[in-house]
């Protein structure tokens, strides 16, 4: 499954900025790639959601989350609850 990331971690994208693509079913392969070629293939591709520990806050509001705890499994989605505060909001929970 590819895993995209960057770093530093940025607030905003830019044309200019480059990102990394790794898949781990091709042995951790990684290509870089620009703005455009990164939304091209995020449009033809599943995304991989991982587990975030940080808190929710303006940085990463919108972002989704997958957790698993116990039994249960997670989709979270960072969000605005005030005006200047944020949470994990849980969208989904599966239990087994």
């Amino acid at each position: 499954m590819p895993k995209i990331s960057s770093y530093p971690q940025i607030a905003s994208v830019s044309n200019d900025d480059l990102f990394v693509v790794s898949d781990d079913s091709k042995n951790d392969a990684t290509k870089s790639m620009t703005v455009e070629q990164l939304v091209s293939y995020v449009g033809t591709r599943a995304v991989k959601v991982g587990d975030i520990v940080d808190p929710a806050e303006a940085g990463n509001a919108g972002t989704f989350r997958y957790r698993e705890v116990g039994n249960n499994s997670y989709i979270d989605l960072a969000m605005r609850t005030g005006a200047s505060s944020y949470a994990w909001i849980n969208i989904v929970q599966n239990n087994w």
